[in-house]
């Protein structure tokens, strides 16, 4: 019965420190990362300017894993340019996304769509010209 006890107090010991030794891996909206686990993503941002090359807000971004799923509308994830004409996505798997870009003014409306890969270690911003 002592042996028993042992071996489970052993294992419980074992367990703690095992779960004590984990962590999560820390990141900021911006696409960087602190962790070197995180290796095979890269960072993917958009930045939108008309052909006079101001920044665009309000301009709708959305990325998916396909052209299927861009075409049916199923996103990945859908962002909105800030005042700077930017849109982060964050740190994405590395791979190709397919994206859409959408604006309109009065009864003008914008539409583009494209194809980037995103590269492990590599934060990549796309430019698009709204013309």
């Amino acid at each position: 019965m002592k042996l028993f006890k042992l071996i489970t107090c052993v294992i419980v010991l074992c367990s703690m420190a095992t779960l004590n030794g984990c962590r999560k891996d820390d990141i900021n909206e911006t696409g960087s990362s602190t962790s070197p686990n995180l290796s095979i993503k890269g960072g993917l941002a958009f930045h939108v300017i008309n052909s006079s090359g101001q920044d665009i807000q309000g301009a709708t971004i959305s990325i998916a894993l396909s052209q299927y799923d861009l075409n049916t509308g199923t996103y990945l994830a859908t962002r909105i340019t800030d005042d700077h004409g930017r849109a982060d996505f964050g740190l994405l798997n590395q791979g190709n996304y397919y994206y859409k870009a959408d604006y309109s003014v009065g009864d003008m409306s914008f539409h583009g769509e494209g194809v980037v890969q995103v590269q492990s270690g590599e934060n990549l911003t796309q430019e698009l010209t709204l013309q």
